[in-house]
């Protein structure tokens, strides 16, 4: 019998399509409880500046149920918006983060353009993986 954690992680991958150049989820179907809902999944929360999704009877940030579709699982770690703009949710501007690592990275932003905020977190020692959509992971060589 599946866990709840695995039918949730079934629902999405059912519901919802994922597109990494853009960093839009749209749904992948319609059908009972969504008649013609079709086109971009979720609406911009003004309020958070965050994309939410209603989903398997709840209200989700769309951040999160992107990871959950690109990486398999829900993460263990908040996730950081790279260059700070919580709407952007293209895969390579995800990334895990402890609490205090989003913090310090938010602080790092203040009044900062998008290149000084990639920098800060670069000069942080931080863990990260870079990507480019034309190159590939840093260090690969492959296209991603």
């Amino acid at each position: 019998m599946a866990t709840p954690a695995e039918m949730f992680r079934e629902i999405i991958v059912r519901d919802l399509t994922y597109c990494p150049d853009t960093g839009m989820l749209c749904w992948a179907r319609t059908g009972k409880g969504r008649p013609n809902r079709k086109g971009y999944a979720g609406y911009l929360n003004p309020r958070t500046g965050y994309f939410n999704v209603h989903i398997g009877g709840k209200l989700r940030q769309a951040h999160v149920l992107i990871w959950l579709l690109v990486h398999g699982e829900l993460p263990d770690k908040q996730i950081d918006h790279i260059n700070g703009i919580r709407n952007d949710n293209r895969i390579v501007n995800l990334r895990l983060a402890t609490p205090q690592q989003n913090a310090a990275l938010k602080a790092a932003l203040n009044g900062k353009s998008e290149e000084e905020y990639v920098n800060a977190i670069l000069e942080s020692g931080d863990d990260l993986i870079i990507c480019d959509p034309f190159m590939g992971e840093a260090g690969s060589g492959a296209p991603l």
